[in-house]
């Protein structure tokens, strides 16, 4: 009885609208998946913790939307990325308890390392599929990171609290771009961008010169959310 009572008063005073300023704080872990293995971190999937902050502005009791930022950190990598995005919401039902969507798109602008090519280029006998004789075969330096587009989609159920604040459990699907690129100063005036992941000598996974886009190869990734709206 004594819960119940208290489910029914926290129910009433969460009723009414609520418009104007929004904020949305998540913690989430999941995982990126089908990155290439390479060199000795032979694994396809990368597991990473983010904390996301989104302001914006709640036009109606049910629907909000805003902009804010994350803080990604791939676990294996060891690479932090900082998206910057756009994120919509929509509470489905105006009650206690209340599934919910969200849509969101952003673009991490992170880049690779940058190195000397004295320091980190290696020579190989034969050149590779692309001609290209020079390689980077250093663990430290292949590492993926985020970079270019993120777009998601996600779902879960909200509890609402007084003055129109959430907490909320979700689930979010989507796809990020992911990239190995190190930018090599060649010694000259110029860089170059190794980034095409091929076989080296001994069957080891190296990285050879190639293009550089502004967005890594798209990823599909899954996330586990918790957080809390105001």
């Amino acid at each position: 009885m004594t819960l119940a009572a208290a489910l029914i008063g926290l129910a009433a005073t969460a009723q009414g609208p609520h418009r104007g300023f929004w904020m949305d704080l998540a913690l989430s872990t999941g995982e990126i998946m089908n990155v290439e293995p390479v060199y000795e971190r032979a694994y396809k999937g990368h597991t990473d913790y983010a904390a996301e902050a989104t302001l914006g502005y709640r036009v109606s009791d049910r629907f909000a939307i805003g902009a804010g930022t994350i803080a990604s950190r791939m676990i294996k990598s060891d690479a932090w990325s900082f998206p910057v995005q756009m994120k919509v919401r929509y509470d489905i039902l105006d009650r206690l308890f209340s599934p919910y969507l969200a849509a969101e798109l952003g673009w991490s602008f992170r880049g690779g390392s940058s190195v000397v090519a004295a320091d980190v280029l290696k020579v190989a006998d034969e050149p590779f599929g692309n001609g290209e004789t020079t390689y980077i075969d250093n663990p430290n330096l292949i590492a993926p990171f985020r970079k270019g587009l993120r777009a998601a989609l996600s779902a879960g159920v909200a509890v609402r609290a007084e003055k129109g604040s959430r907490v909320y459990l979700g689930v979010t699907a989507g796809v990020c771009g992911i990239s190995h690129a190190v930018s090599v100063d060649m010694g000259d005036g110029t860089t170059a961008s190794y980034s095409e992941v091929v076989t080296g000598t001994g069957g080891t996974t190296v990285l050879v010169r190639g293009a550089n886009p502004k967005c890594g190869t798209l990823k599909p990734e899954l996330r586990f959310t918790i957080g809390f709206e105001l």
